[in-house]
């Protein structure tokens, strides 16, 4: 597995540059020290709080964040700023515009393949409300985030790291994990504290989970990993649009090389070669992609068992297909069990076993 990279751009929106939001220099020095601190969380994740005393494995979630400028702009870092009376303002509670996909829909760049987040004030008019709470908040809407904060105050970064890495979870195909089922069996249901009190449940049962309201928003557990990346490699899926497609180029240093018995049953990209060692078993379940340039090697004394699984190319390029090799005294060996599925090939070469 290898670190997938989810393409964010963001808008800054304001009645006029630098009255309720960032100015130029002060908004991109921002964004850019937000998604430093996202990209430390995520790299360094941590035990989970809940349930009290647990194991549950530490793992890497094994994603990134990149800014993702356009491409077709020479002149575009992925940071951009909208003056407009109408609908720069983020609204909570009454006369809320929370679910207004308005700015969204006018501002977004590249929406179908980056998630924009759109950071809002809130309405200056609301901020002075007694009955108002202009907290730190924001909302997923499809591909696209709204993110709410006093930024005329200079709030630090970290004051959105957390929430922004939720927003994107849910992006990425999690749910909350205290209002029930999110599909994982090691994040149990909780009642929700922000932070621990002398009162029960928050006196000891507060979770830290990225995908709950907390003031950590940072621990994930295995399951909800492995839910990203099975969202990232099904075809067809938001998440996958999302990523940097890293599988359409071929670096031979990214091979992968089976040297004992292994069973793939979750869809999975490629980046270089897939070699079955002398000695290698490997049984492919599952939708299996390949770089252009890229091949399957079987080994003299290894073996490749296909199902019904599809072995192609993801970026609508051909790949080299499979090589059997051989010796004088025995040759690799392919076995097949159900009716594989193999497109854009140069070169196939599949011999079942006798």
């Amino acid at each position: 597995m290898y670190i997938q990279l989810v393409r964010v751009n963001f808008h800054v929106m304001d009645e006029r540059t630098g009255l309720h939001n960032f100015d130029r220099d002060a908004g991109r020095a921002f964004i850019h020290a937000v998604l430093n601190e996202c990209n430390r969380r995520l790299a360094n994740n941590i035990q989970m709080h809940l349930p009290v005393g647990n194991n549950t494995p530490v793992l890497d979630p094994m994603y990134r964040l990149a800014l993702s400028p356009d491409p077709n702009d020479p002149d575009d870092d992925g940071i951009y700023f909208h003056e407009d009376p109408e609908l720069f303002y983020y609204i909570h509670g009454r006369n809320s515009n929370r679910t207004s996909r308005e700015v969204v829909n006018k501002y977004s760049v590249n929406g179908d393949s980056v998630i924009n987040v759109f950071l809002q004030p809130h309405h200056p008019d609301s901020v002075g409300r007694p009955d108002y709470r202009a907290v730190g908040t924001g909302i997923m809407l499809g591909s696209a985030i709204k993110v709410t904060q006093i930024f005329s105050r200079n709030p630090p970064p970290l004051s959105c790291v957390g929430l922004l890495n939720h927003e994107i979870g849910h992006v990425l195909g999690l749910s909350h994990t205290w209002r029930g089922n999110d599909g994982c069996d090691d994040t149990p249901t909780h009642s929700n504290c922000w932070s621990y009190t002398n009162t029960p449940p928050c006196d000891s049962a507060v979770s830290n989970n990225m995908m709950d309201y907390n003031e950590w928003q940072w621990a994930l557990t295995p399951c909800q990993i492995g839910r990203v990346h099975r969202g990232i490699a099904s075809e067809g899926t938001r998440a996958r649009r999302m990523v940097q497609p890293q599988w359409c180029t071929y670096d031979p240093s990214a091979s992968v090389s089976i040297a004992d018995t292994v069973v793939w049953s979750a869809e999975r990209d490629l980046r270089g070669d897939l070699v079955i060692e002398d000695g290698g078993y490997l049984e492919l379940q599952c939708r299996l992609s390949l770089p252009a340039g890229a091949r399957i090697r079987v080994a003299p004394l290894g073996v490749l068992v296909l199902h019904d699984n599809k072995l192609h190319n993801a970026c609508g390029d051909d790949w080299y297909g499979i090589e059997v090799m051989s010796t004088r005294k025995s040759s690799g060996r392919v076995v097949v069990v159900g009716s594989p599925e193999v497109n854009d090939v140069v070169h196939a070469m599949m011999i079942p076993s006798q």
